[in-house]
């Protein structure tokens, strides 16, 4: 299996052609199914995979990991650049407009609504656990036994006719993946807590084993983000001793370096790398 970081926070040093930004886009390629997980912000990963000679209008299937537009902000370009390739998400995506308080004044952070107008037939809803290919599965999060990541308090959703709240994140999805070593779980956010996603995929998938996972965690930069990252290492590494954890994207620099002194098996994931597992 390749895994393939077409956009990223984290910049490429060996090649400064390659755009990164806040934002999230990779390619995995599996047996012969190449599928495209999440679409940047805007045109940065379309551009990035030209640039690394990666042609997507070649892939089996196309996924949004949730409704925020630092993953499916390039969803209009991709439909249209790539005219056949089905898309899976939630719809809940559509269901809800989606807002940040962090950083500065509240932003919007929905998906544009022209793609449910202009291209509603390539979109497939996945509303239960699907099986988008024999090896790879579309998950929703369905324990809350873990934490949350500290940061979602910053972030709020509203549905037409009733009042804004704190989201619950109902629109995420992630990505179950069987291999011969266990899972590999791709989880682009982790909005629902990245040990609760993964209990998750372990029981759709009836696969105990997790051999890799590979995301952002949500941890932001504050003044609990010690307290937070210790409290999740301690039961990554009860539970998970050797996982290969590869994080980047919505995990901040100073919960990277926490985790760098406390998980073995850690890898911070940028802009143009390739993830051979």
């Amino acid at each position: 299996m390749k895994i393939t970081i077409l956009v990223d926070n984290t910049p490429c040093s060996a090649n400064p052609q390659l755009m990164a930004e806040h934002s999230l886009s990779l390619l995995i390629e599996d047996n012969g199914f190449r599928l495209l997980c999440d679409m940047g912000l805007a045109t940065s990963f379309w551009k990035n995979a030209e640039t690394m000679g990666i042609d997507l209008k070649l892939l089996n299937a196309a996924f949004v990991s949730h409704g925020h537009k630092d993953h499916s902000g390039g969803l209009m370009t991709f439909l249209e650049q790539n005219d056949t390739t089905p898309v899976y998400l939630s719809p809940a995506v559509f269901h809800q407009r989606f807002f940040t308080s962090r950083h500065s004044e509240k932003r919007d952070i929905s998906t544009d609504e022209q793609i449910l107008l202009k291209h509603a037939n390539r979109l497939l809803f996945v509303e239960k656990d699907i099986w988008i290919s024999p090896d790879i599965a579309a998950v929703h999060c369905r324990t809350s036994r873990w934490a949350k990541p500290l940061g979602n308090a910053f972030l709020t959703a509203k549905e037409e006719g009733r009042p804004e709240k704190t989201d619950t994140f109902c629109h995420e999805l992630s990505l179950a993946i069987k291999t011969s070593k266990g899972l590999v779980i791709v989880s682009s956010c982790s909005h629902n807590g990245a040990l609760n996603i993964m209990e998750s995929c372990r029981t759709f998938t009836q696969e105990e084993r997790v051999y890799a996972f590979i995301g952002g965690l949500h941890f932001v930069d504050c003044n609990r983000t010690a307290q937070e990252v210790d409290d999740f290492q301690k039961e990554w590494n009860r539970l998970y001793p050797d996982t290969l954890l590869y994080t980047g994207h919505c995990t901040s620099d100073k919960a990277k370096r926490e985790l760098e002194r406390a998980v073995s098996h850690l890898h911070i994931f940028y802009t143009g790398e390739k993830i051979e597992l």
